[in-house]
């Protein structure tokens, strides 16, 4: 498992001073793999925060391929919540546990465990799904589709936010309608994101936070951004 990554006072990486703040500061733990720790999306989600005017320390588990079971079985994982006390959890499971019955309960399973060591309000993030043609698509019992993985995924986070009093962020919701006006989000491997996917995932993730995100500052052109940030207001809008 990777070791915590810490922002803010809590020390390590840059981020927003916690001084720069006059009200006050909300902390969020992200737990994940890949898909938040490629282009730090937990770090684009507190400068949506920051440009919102909300303070937001973030820390982060994100370790290639973890699922919350794995997150679930890390010892050090109690004590990091025991410590820095998060006002927010954000849960980014692996992607295809929801497609399976026994990937949901081992994922049901693994969140209540996690949640029973904290107070923090959860973020069940739905991640996005595989481009269109992968390889994933033709097996057994998979989606037919990138549309129909979306809508699995979400099911799954939906029921998850339901039975622990937690919020939604249908990320994969608003890839699918970014990526059918056009968009490119994933990175070559058909997977993962590309900066643009990144970017969208954090605009979905502040926004189910209750962040501002008129006055996110894109990282990238104009042009760009706009599609982005409308597929993502229409996704919390919508769900």
């Amino acid at each position: 498992m990777s070791r915590l990554t810490r922002r803010s006072v809590i020390g390590g990486l840059a981020a927003i001073p916690v001084a720069a703040w006059a009200g006050s500061v909300e902390r969020a733990l992200f737990l994940g793999n890949s898909f938040l720790k490629e282009h730090d999306v937990p770090g684009q989600v507190g400068e949506i925060a920051s440009a919102a005017g909300c303070g937001l320390e973030i820390a982060a588990r994100l370790a290639g391929g973890a699922s919350m079971t794995l997150h679930a079985a890390e010892p050090e994982l109690a004590g990091d919540l025991a410590r820095l006390r998060p006002d927010w959890i954000v849960l980014q499971d692996h992607s295809t546990e929801p497609l399976t019955g026994a990937g949901r309960d081992r994922s049901a399973k693994a969140v209540a465990e996690i949640l029973a060591a904290t107070a923090a309000r959860p973020v069940f993030v739905a991640t996005w799904p595989r481009e269109a043609g992968h390889a994933l698509y033709e097996e057994t019992g998979m989606p037919s589709g990138p549309a129909g993985m979306a809508e699995t995924v979400e099911s799954h986070c939906a029921d998850m936010a339901a039975a622990h009093g937690g919020i939604l962020a249908p990320v994969g919701r608003a890839w699918i309608a970014a990526l059918e006006n056009g968009q490119d989000l994933h990175r070559s491997d058909g997977y993962h994101a590309n900066p643009k996917g990144a970017w969208l995932t954090a605009l979905v993730i502040a926004g189910a936070m209750g962040r501002d995100l008129s006055k996110a500052t894109p990282p990238m052109d104009t042009s760009e951004a706009t599609p982005l940030m409308k597929a993502a207001m229409d996704a919390l809008h919508s769900a």
